[in-house]
């Protein structure tokens, strides 16, 4: 009898015999695995040239179609730090409507997620100079921001463990950690610093019973023992001709499972179907074993797919792909669309209610006392609190300008889905009647 989803990720990644290689290619609808995610924002919605995430990240997009990149650091002037809204990992927001997404789950091996877990966020909220310069110039600083990050983290695994005891089989999160030649710290930097935070984190997943699975771009070749020794299990590498295959293979093949593909930026964008086909069979050479060790996945960029397969000659395949990519993706982006005014929602309802505290404590020293020194600490409460909600009010007021461009948004691109899809169906009868 055939192994089920779950059995056949399982045994690849703890090398126990799968009885096929496993595959995570979600832009073709094919996947052993299953995502269950939480309401974090992420991106935002890529139809948008600006988005704000839950953590006050602004994301900005150029004319070309992209995630975004963040412009926009609500840390980088420190003295925002004691009055940031922090997301609140025990908010029973951020997890509602979970239950429904295990919908289609049976017999799969089901993961929640994490985006940007630790590095990344902290350059998002502080900025990337900053960050690199401070965890030598203001190490304090840093360990301060990176354990209120590892805390949320922490707190996140904890919540959907105690929501979903026994259904969550594993945790992705992205953290990427290289540049084309090498790690953006030391290798001495990265495990003084960071592998004693990530541990935290991993326990904590592990705890659950869950696998932990790490996404990172680049060459980070000098931290992927160090992960080994701390319990990652399995590893997603997008850039195998950077890392170097046999290196990998050499040093690291049968001590931790690979999610992997051909180079996106060396190989499937340039290279003919006969050298596609030589590096697949040399990553399944040199990094998977006959016990296991591999799963093969996709980018998840579904235009990159499209126009492979259309140079592949694969056109009718494309065009029933194309239909099913459009509609999964109006599901998804509605979701993100709600998910993300909610944030902000949530964001301004904090505000609000910080500002309201100030107040009654400003009123509770007046009325202890009408004397001249609690009178000159009362006239600066409510200078502090004007100026305070002077800016809650240019919030407020961005935010509902945002919200316009939403509904916007959301109008027109649905008009375009709908076009769209229409096209491609009027496409595939033709080609069937042919």
């Amino acid at each position: 009898m055939a192994m089920s989803s779950y059995e056949a990720v399982k045994r690849a990644i703890h090398f126990q015999g799968p009885d096929r290689l496993p595959l995570r290619f979600t832009s073709l609808g094919i996947s052993d695995t299953h995502s269950v995610l939480t309401n974090a924002v992420g991106t935002g919605d890529h139809a948008l040239s600006e988005t704000y995430d839950e953590w006050g990240c602004l994301w900005v997009r150029s004319a070309v179609a992209n995630m975004g990149q963040v412009k926009g650091h609500p840390l980088e002037d420190w003295s925002a730090f004691d009055g940031y809204p922090w997301p609140d990992p025990d908010d029973p927001a951020y997890y509602a409507g979970m239950e429904a997404r295990f919908d289609g789950s049976e017999g799969k091996y089901v993961v929640t997620s994490i985006f940007m877990l630790l590095f990344e966020r902290m350059h998002a909220l502080r900025g990337m100079t900053n960050v690199l310069t401070e965890l030598h110039t203001d190490r304090g600083r840093m360990e301060e921001l990176a354990d209120r990050i590892v805390a949320f983290d922490v707190a996140v695994i904890r919540n959907i463990g105690e929501r979903f005891p026994g259904r969550i089989h594993g945790l992705t999160f992205t953290d990427d950690w290289g540049t084309e030649l090498a790690t953006f710290v030391s290798p001495r930097m990265w495990c003084d610093f960071f592998q004693p935070r990530y541990v935290r984190i991993f326990q904590a997943a592990h705890d659950q019973g869950w696998d932990v699975w790490m996404h990172s771009c680049g060459k980070v070749n000098a931290i992927i023992e160090p992960l080994i020794e701390i319990g990652l299990d399995v590893i997603n590498l997008q850039q195998p001709r950077a890392l170097g295959i046999e290196e990998i293979g050499e040093r690291f093949a049968g001590r931790i499972c690979f999610e992997s593909l051909c180079d996106i930026q060396a190989t499937l964008p340039f290279e003919d179907a006969d050298a596609i086909r030589e590096e697949a069979r040399l990553l399944l050479e040199r990094w998977a074993t006959p016990k296991g060790g591999f799963i093969l996945s996709d980018y998840g960029d579904g235009e990159a797919i499209g126009a492979l397969l259309t140079r592949m000659g694969a056109q009718d395949t494309r065009l029933v792909w194309e239909e099913r990519r459009m509609r999964r993706e109006v599901r998804a982006t509605a979701n993100r669309l709600a998910n993300f005014d909610d944030a902000n929602l949530r964001r301004s309802a904090r505000a609000a209610v910080a500002a309201a505290a100030r107040v009654e404590r400003a009123l509770e020293i007046r009325k202890e006392s009408a004397d001249q020194a609690t009178d000159s600490a009362l006239a600066a409460e409510v200078e502090g609190m004007r100026t305070e909600c002077e800016s809650l009010r240019e919030r407020l007021a961005a935010a509902e300008t945002r919200h316009e461009q939403l509904k916007g948004a959301m109008a027109a691109m649905g008009t375009r889905l709908d076009a769209a899809i229409g096209e491609l169906d009027n496409m595939i009868e033709a080609k069937a009647a042919e």
